[in-house]
């Protein structure tokens, strides 16, 4: 907080000796008494500029047990491409229609849209509801299931339909390419 009333002051001095040329401020004290340069510190608006610039990450909070419970009534339903529905998923067609059911959330069309959303997690860090994303085979991800904890997720696969996986199986293992949280 000090450094940013710090780096506003300055701002209001660089503004101020642009535009009305008086006293000129090789560095400017911080509100410990140590001196920032003008080059720190417009960097750090450009920082701060960048930041604010940035799309806000909506963050639900929800009953992950009703997504879980809701997606499990699914397994065995086949594959279909572009399925939206119960007459057929595809995976983010499943998982869109999973989170709108189950907690209202409406989530965008496509696994790489949906990777878009939400805070990116690290593997360790996964709890049931995250979603997890491929890589099945391009330059972008392909793929997207909902954890269900102990290593495992539900998907809409194109060979099974909808079912539970290992995130250990060599080959969801090999095409992992990380987790975010909704």
């Amino acid at each position: 907080m000090r450094n940013k009333i710090a780096i506003a002051t300055a701002s209001f001095i660089i503004f101020s000796n642009t535009f009305f040329p008086v006293v000129s401020h090789a560095f400017t004290p911080d509100t410990d008494g140590n001196f920032i340069s003008p080059s720190v510190i417009k960097s750090e608006l450009e920082v701060l500029a960048a930041v604010e610039a940035l799309p806000p990450v909506i963050q639900a909070s929800f009953d992950t047990n009703r997504v879980i419970e809701e997606s499990k009534k699914y397994i065995g339903l086949k594959y279909q491409v572009a399925g939206k529905t119960p007459k057929g998923f595809d995976c983010s067609g499943f998982v869109g229609y999973i989170f709108k059911k189950s907690v209202g959330i409406i989530l965008p069309g496509s696994a790489s849209t949906i990777f878009e959303r939400g805070t990116e997690i690290e593997k360790k860090d996964l709890k049931v509801g995250d979603l997890v994303y491929f890589n099945t085979g391009g330059k972008t991800i392909s793929h997207i299931g909902i954890y269900l904890g102990n290593g495992e997720f539900i998907h809409s696969a194109t060979s099974s339909g909808v079912i539970i996986s290992s995130l250990g199986e060599h080959y969801y293992a090999q095409r992992y390419q990380g987790a975010k949280r909704i």
